[in-house]
C-alpha cells in the first residue's frame, strides 16, 4: 500500500516509526537530521508498482521514477534503473541548504564496472562547468568518488577518491559526507571510513534541481535498495550503525 495523506511519522530516539492505516513499521536508522529516506523493502515507501518512491523521513520528498525502471522483491526489494534511461528525481525542494553539511548515499548493485552516478544533488547536464551538479556520489572503474563543486570562497571542484575497485552484481553500502565546518569530504563503504579529503569550499554552488540519480543525459544501469540523505554530518559510529541495521537483506 502506498504512503497516503493520512499517514504520519513519529520520531523516537534513534528509530523512526512509520504508521499507516494498515501497518506499523519501525526502521532502525539514525533519525537526527534525516532529510530524505526511501526503502524499497518497506511497502509504505514502495508497494511494488507505480512511479512514486515515497519518502519515509516525514518531509515529503518523494521520488518520481522515470524512463526504464523495474522492481524486484529479491533482497527484500529493490528498484532497478535500466537501459541507460531510468532515473529518479526527488524534486527541487529536496535540495536543502547550500551551506548545510550532508551525509548521503545508498545500497546499490550494478551489472557493469564504469562511471555510475549513484546519487546527485543538482543536475549534471544543465550546462558546462561550473553549472550542473554540485554534490555527487559516484562509483567509477577504479573505486568510489565523492565530488563537490563549491562557490565560496571561490568556484572550485574537489574530489575524495577511494581507489579500490568494486565487483559487479554485488551489493555495496556507499555513503558520502560533506562537512563544511570541518573542511572535509569523507567516503564510506559498508560502514567503514575509507578516505578523508580536506577542502577549502564552504558553500555549494547553486542548484537547479534537488536530489536525483542523474536526471540529465548521463544515466546509468544500477539497482537501488534504499537511498538516504541527512542535513548533518553523521559520525563514524552512526554510519556503521545504519549499515549494521540494514545489511542482512543484502547478504552481509
Amino acid at each position: 500500500m502506498g504512503f497516503q495523506p493520512n499517514n504520519y511519522v513519529n520520531l523516537f530516539g534513534s528509530q523512526i516509526t512509520t504508521t499507516t492505516t494498515t501497518t506499523t513499521t519501525t526502521l532502525n536508522v539514525i533519525t537526527s537530521g534525516l532529510q530524505l529516506y526511501v526503502d524499497a523493502s518497506n511497502s509504505a515507501s514502495y508497494s511494488g508498482s507505480g512511479s512514486t518512491w515515497y519518502d519515509l523521513s516525514g518531509n515529503g520528498y518523494n521520488g518520481t521514477l522515470s524512463g526504464s525502471t523495474a522492481y524486484s522483491s529479491a533482497n527484500g526489494g529493490y528498484i532497478s534503473l535500466q537501459s541507460n534511461t531510468g532515473y529518479i528525481d526527488f524534486g527541487l525542494s529536496s535540495q536543502g541548504s547550500s551551506s548545510s553539511a550532508y551525509t548521503f548515499g545508498c545500497w546499490f548493485n550494478t551489472p557493469i564496472v564504469g562511471d555510475t552516478q549513484l546519487m546527485v544533488r543538482g543536475n549534471d547536464s544543465s550546462g558546462s562547468y561550473p553549472l550542473g551538479w554540485n554534490l555527487a556520489g559516484v562509483a567509477v572503474s577504479g573505486g568510489f568518488n565523492l565530488s563537490i563543486i563549491t562557490s565560496v570562497p571561490s568556484i572550485a571542484q574537489y574530489n575524495a577518491v577511494y581507489s579500490t575497485a568494486y565487483s559487479t552484481n554485488t551489493w555495496y553500502y556507499y555513503i558520502g559526507v560533506w562537512n563544511p565546518s570541518a573542511g572535509n569530504l569523507k567516503v564510506y563503504t559498508n560502514g567503514v571510513l575509507r578516505v578523508t579529503q580536506s577542502i577549502a569550499g564552504t558553500v555549494l554552488r547553486n542548484s537547479n534541481t534537488g536530489w536525483n540519480t542523474s536526471t540529465g543525459a548521463s544515466r546509468y544501469n544500477v539497482s537501488l535498495g534504499s537511498m538516504i540523505v541527512y542535513n548533518t554530518a553523521l559520525s563514524d559510529a552512526q554510519i556503521l550503525s545504519n549499515f549494521n541495521t540494514t545489511k542482512t537483506r543484502f547478504g552481509y
